[in-house]
């Protein structure tokens, strides 16, 4: 079937990758609402199977699931003037190491991020919930003289566990 033709005869609607919403948490006083509207594309996932384990019966091999990972949450945020996103994760990563070098639990940083998948009439359809995410990459420029385009900074997040409602 061709992108874009209708379905027939089926109790479904076909989602669009345009119709989604990110919810930050709030950091440190800084509104998470604020940077997750500047949010222009996400890239999360499931859990994959990391490995497959292989056991030999005789000239035969079965392969088994062995540990399960999750991949990272992939953030493209608009930049702005100020720029909020890079005021925010700055905000974060001071809650994740001091300015001596000395780096806070986990409780003080690891939060939850939300994303939701939305229906053309704008209902949730789908909800995920990332714990334990805190950002393991943090806004950084790519300018030129020669584009002309508005900045966006690319995040990447840890997740620790993905709950799907």
């Amino acid at each position: 079937m061709a992108i874009g033709m209708s379905v027939k005869n089926f109790n479904y609607e076909l989602q669009r990758d345009y119709l989604w919403e990110v919810i930050l948490p709030d950091i440190g006083g800084a509104p998470g609402i604020d940077v997750g509207q500047l949010v222009q594309s996400v890239r999360f996932g499931d859990y994959n199977v990391e490995e497959v384990r292989r056991i030999y019966y005789g000239g035969f091999r079965k392969g088994y699931v062995g540990f399960f990972e999750i991949p990272s949450i992939t953030l493209s945020i608009l930049g702005t003037v100020p720029d909020t996103a890079v005021s925010y994760f700055r905000t974060w990563k001071s809650l994740m190491i001091s300015n001596s070098g000395l780096f806070y639990p986990k409780t003080n940083y690891a939060r939850d991020v939300y994303m939701t998948l939305l229906d053309q009439g704008g209902n949730a359809v789908l909800k995920f919930k990332a714990q334990g995410v805190f950002p393991t990459t943090f806004p950084a420029y790519d300018l030129s003289y020669e584009s002309g385009k508005v900045v966006q900074h690319e995040v990447t997040l840890n997740v620790d566990m993905l709950e799907i409602r």
